[in-house]
């Protein structure tokens, strides 16, 4: 066969070793394709090693395609860390995808990470996706920082959908800031809907800064004065009332959804984007608003006979809050001026400063809850019987000692939710309100 004396040598070692006949007729062939002499070596150290027939067939097949050298011992190396015959020919198929080396040697530094072979298996489809070498190496660096198997198909979803490298390395970024996959969850779903990267951007510096930053409180007062009237109270587990004195229920998708438990919200009331009807009659897009904001943003008609304001004829605050209201024509006019002019916001009066800031402070959850403590209102009280529900309630204004004069802002504020059905209350809850004026 013109086989060189060492070639013959190495021929009668590999029968000494007791390999089997067939095993020998494929050793010739193989020699015969023209391997040159450590190629064959290796393959008479991969067969010392106890791999069976079968692989010993697949790395032929593998050589018999043409892979280089450098490839070849990669495999080699992949089998001795001791991968199993199933992920061994996902390598083959992968290699038969036409992936270049630089692809092939990150799959094998993916699998000597200890990842799993569901993982492995999510990787191939990534790839055979046509995602490029910077994407890859940026799921390795995300599966490597100890995320869950639900995030990286979270991801793969993701890229799925079309982002650009920009918008990947923003998500890789959120995650690595902490944030839970609730918000994770939010962050592809505002993505998802059309949002552009700048206002990406300003979703993630939004969720950097703390939920009850300036500016989220700004948002949330703004979401009180477009979305009116669009409030709902809640009452117990999934049930609200509507402001036209329907109930409906909060929509299953909704974060505030939690039907096996009882909820105790910061604040009964809601502000959401629209009501859906399929058995039922359910609020989506709900957002929890304090009662200040209401109050300053998210009404039509305030009504007072000194002792409780009556929003709309359908909310009733306990309070003495003329200076409150009073606010309302001033943010009007900062609205108008700042419409007209934006320019003039960027560096605003001393007067409009300190009007701005009198507004953060009452957006604030704490200016409504400091010391909040929940009663069961009184059966049959209307809002037309403001000076029954005082007496009812104890008179805790003279108890607090706070004066008759309306223009001050009362040390407590008792928010009750008139039911013209039924007409009675649904709830009460008392909040004592530091003086913010």
């Amino acid at each position: 066969m013109g086989f060189y004396c060492c070639l013959y040598l190495q021929v009668i070692s590999l029968m000494s070793m007791g390999f089997y006949s067939c095993l020998y007729l494929q050793v010739i062939p193989l020699l015969s394709m023209g391997f040159y002499c450590c190629l064959y070596l290796q393959v008479i150290s991969l067969m010392s090693m106890g791999f069976y027939c079968c692989l010993y067939l697949q790395v032929i097949s593998l050589l018999s395609m043409g892979f280089y050298c450098c490839l070849y011992l990669q495999v080699i190396s992949l089998m001795s860390m001791g991968f199993y015959c199933c992920l061994y020919l996902q390598v083959i198929s992968l290699l038969s995808m036409g992936f270049y080396c630089c692809l092939y040697l990150q799959v094998i530094s993916l699998l000597s990470m200890g990842f799993y072979c569901c993982l492995y298996l999510q990787v191939i489809p990534l790839l055979s996706m046509g995602f490029y070498c910077c994407l890859y190496l940026q799921v390795i660096s995300l599966l490597s920082m100890g995320f869950y198997c639900c995030l990286y198909l979270q991801v793969i979803s993701l890229l799925s959908m079309g982002f650009y490298c920009c918008l990947y390395l923003q998500v890789i970024s959120l995650l690595s800031m902490g944030f839970y996959c609730c918000l994770y969850l939010q962050v592809i779903s505002l993505l998802s809907v059309g949002f552009y990267s700048c206002l990406y951007l300003q979703v993630i510096s939004l969720l950097s800064v703390g939920l009850y930053s300036c500016l989220y409180l700004q948002v949330i007062s703004l979401l009180s004065m477009g979305l009116y009237p669009n409030v709902c109270y809640h009452k117990e587990k999934r049930k609200v009332l509507t402001m036209d004195n329907k109930s409906a229920l909060v929509h299953k998708s909704s974060v505030n959804c939690d039907k096996n438990a009882l909820v105790r919200f910061p604040s009964p009331f809601f502000v959401f984007g629209e009501k859906i009807r399929t058995r039922a009659v359910s609020c989506k897009q709900m957002t929890l608003v304090q009662p200040l904001q209401l109050l300053l943003f998210a009404s039509r008609l305030v009504k007072s006979n000194g002792q409780a304001v009556v929003l709309d004829d359908w909310l009733l605050y306990w309070m003495t809050a003329a200076k409150v209201v009073a606010l309302r024509p001033l943010l009007e006019a900062l609205a108008v001026k700042a419409t007209s002019d934006p320019e003039s916001v960027s560096e605003p009066l001393t007067t409009d400063a300190e009007l701005m800031g009198i507004i953060q402070a009452l957006s604030r959850p704490e200016a409504a809850r400091h010391g909040i403590t929940e009663e069961e209102p009184p059966q049959g009280v209307t809002s037309e019987a403001g000076s029954q529900e005082a007496e009812g309630l104890g008179r805790t204004e003279e108890a607090l000692g706070v004066g008759e004069d309306s223009g001050e802002v009362s040390g407590e504020v008792k928010c009750l939710v008139k039911d013209g059905v039924r007409s009675d209350v649904n709830q009460v809850i008392v909040v004592l309100l530091q003086n913010e004026m």
